[in-house]
């Protein structure tokens, strides 16, 4: 379903992009534009590249090379949590769910966030 009266646009970017530096060497990677907002689709879409995802895991970089094939949990402790993901301010070949980090769990960033999730039961 589709929500045809609410519009959204995306910020008002200085040079068509965010920068977080004074003086940001990356050049512009979206086009700034007016977007529909459609909601409620059964199968979700754009799923990556909003933010980086919390994860329950502990982090460790060499985890999956003695992991078991099934629902691997992640260590039983660590430093870091597990971050997925990618985020708007990767390049688009780092955008994707496979791709893993560790942060610690009391940082934050603009980059970083969480999704709510249940059981389908």
């Amino acid at each position: 379903m589709m929500n045809s009266t609410e519009q959204v646009s995306p910020a008002k970017f200085k040079r068509g992009y965010l920068a977080f530096q004074k003086h940001e060497p990356r050049e512009a990677m979206y086009k700034t534009a007016l977007f529909l907002i459609e909601c409620f689709w059964r199968k979700p879409r754009d799923m990556a590249g909003n933010v980086w995802e919390w994860c329950a895991d502990w982090y460790d970089k060499d985890y999956y090379g003695s992991a078991p094939s099934r629902n691997p949990t992640g260590p039983s402790s660590g430093g870091g949590r597990v971050l997925r993901g990618g985020s708007w301010y990767n390049f688009a070949r780092s955008i994707r769910c496979a791709n893993r980090y560790g942060y610690l769990p009391s940082r934050r960033y603009c980059s970083i966030g969480f999704r709510c999730a249940r059981d389908s039961k």
